[in-house]
């Protein structure tokens, strides 16, 4: 008898609601992650090599021939929300966090998470106190999170491997730190809960 071979579900993820979403983008991060295609790098945004690639073209289009890209959180949310459910170039995501500011980006990422979550999943990733962190408050809306809230960032970013300024970071503590981040979404249901 021959073995029959399971067909990946295909995502409908126009139709999913926005928590749904964003547990599909954790997922999806946690996967890349894991066969190194996102490599969690803080202090960074977006980069990767664009030899293979014109400012002009679809990201969601090309997304498979991406070799290696190394994000923030923030970076690492984006890249995974291209791959279902955006129209966005390669121009559109620059190279530095500046690129926040991009129309085209606010508009893909309103769509999906609130500046709140972004912040806090930023700030989990990055540390309170990072420039990145800074900037992404200042772009995500002057984000009104409490104090406990950032203090709560910071105790997960130091439980999970995180220590500011630190030139002897791993590349692995940071992917494990962005995991940890992506798994909190996955069972909170969508939410990230520092």
């Amino acid at each position: 008898m021959k073995k029959q071979i399971k067909k990946k579900k295909e995502i409908d993820f126009d139709s999913l609601t926005k928590a749904q979403k964003r547990v599909v983008i954790a997922k999806d991060v946690i996967k890349q992650i894991n066969a190194k295609q996102l490599i969690a790098k803080p202090g960074w945004y977006i980069s990767l090599d664009m030899s293979d690639f014109t400012s002009s073209m679809s990201i969601k289009d090309n997304y498979s021939k991406i070799k290696e890209c190394r994000v923030c959180a923030l970076g690492a949310c984006l890249m995974a929300t291209t791959k279902f459910a955006n129209v966005l170039n390669f121009s559109d995501i620059g190279r530095d966090i500046h690129s926040l500011d991009n129309d085209n980006v606010k508009k893909v990422f309103s769509e999906i998470f609130s500046p709140d979550q972004l912040l806090l999943i930023e700030q989990a990733f990055e540390g309170v106190s990072r420039t990145a962190s800074r900037f992404a408050n200042k772009v995500l809306k002057q984000s009104q999170l409490s104090g406990i809230m950032e203090d709560r960032c910071d105790t997960f970013f130091k439980k999970n491997g995180g220590r500011m300024f630190d030139q002897k970071k791993t590349d692995k503590s940071a992917d494990d730190r962005l995991k940890a981040i992506m798994r909190n979404i996955v069972e909170n249901n969508g939410t990230f809960q520092p």
